[in-house]
């Protein structure tokens, strides 16, 4: 069958970045936009600008094909889509897992995501639901630019060869030398601090997105009769085209691999 998803809301998102909007009342905003897969074909909706809790309004409807509802599985993410971003999609640079802010805490399948048995799904269905979002995960972190402002003073490189010579050399590069190591270290609990205070934030979150749902059996979606079931065959067709890119991309790359 198909499935219609459109993005409506969200909202509990945290904020990484300040804006013009929030730079005086020092909150963090962010700019959000919606990216959903299901297994090698994916969609992004549009970005909506300062918001932690957005409303989309266009570029937010997306139809994917489904054979198995019990077995094949939705992702969704939302991203930050900042200056910095913005300028890495320009360099046509990937997505970076640093700029995810929220997702589902793990795949959904079709069915749960409907709230519907298989055999419910001979029949069309129109579902509305809030879903819960995961601000922290496994593997998330923080490693503020300030960690690395210590690095040049940690016991590597250039700075192993200075805490050496402060070692052996004249009292007045001792001292020096033993300030250096007190801001290293202040640096170093201050990024500490940080991070922590960051993660607790994003544990406490409590992230959301309202989606509607609209399924169709495929004998269904196909009917011309209406504007409608035109309208949902010229978008599933497209979508097959696009799958049909899709896998033969991921084949040229088995065969590059293979050789």
């Amino acid at each position: 069958g198909c499935l219609q998803i459109t993005i409506l809301e969200a909202d509990g998102l945290v904020g990484t970045d300040y804006s013009m909007q929030t730079l005086w009342t020092g909150e963090l905003t962010t700019d959000p936009y919606v990216k959903l897969s299901m297994g090698s074909v994916s969609w992004r909706s549009s970005t909506v600008e300062a918001d932690t809790s957005p409303e989309w309004e266009e570029d937010n409807v997306c139809l994917f094909s489904v054979d198995i509802p019990d077995e094949q599985q939705l992702n969704l993410s939302v991203f930050d889509d900042g200056f910095t971003q913005r300028l890495r999609r320009k360099a046509q640079i990937a997505e970076s897992s640093a700029d995810e802010i929220a997702r589902f805490e793990k795949p959904i399948k079709i069915t749960e995501l409907l709230g519907k048995s298989v055999g419910e799904l001979t029949q069309e269905q129109e579902v509305e639901e809030w879903f819960s979002l995961a601000s922290w995960w496994a593997g998330k972190g923080f490693e503020p630019e300030i960690l690395d402002a210590g690095k040049g003073m940690n016991g590597s490189g250039d700075g192993a060869e200075s805490t050496q010579e402060g070692e052996e050399g004249s009292p007045m590069q001792r001292f020096f030398q033993s300030k250096l190591d007190w801001v290293k270290d202040k640096m170093q609990e201050r990024a500490t601090m940080w991070n922590d205070q960051k993660t607790n934030e994003l544990q406490a979150a409590e992230a959301r997105i309202r989606l509607r749902l609209q399924w169709k059996p495929l004998g269904n979606a196909l009917d011309t009769e209406n504007a409608d079931g035109a309208a949902v065959k010229k978008t599933a067709m497209a979508f097959w085209d696009r799958l049909r890119e899709a896998t033969l991309k991921d084949r040229a790359a088995a065969e590059r691999e293979e050789r």
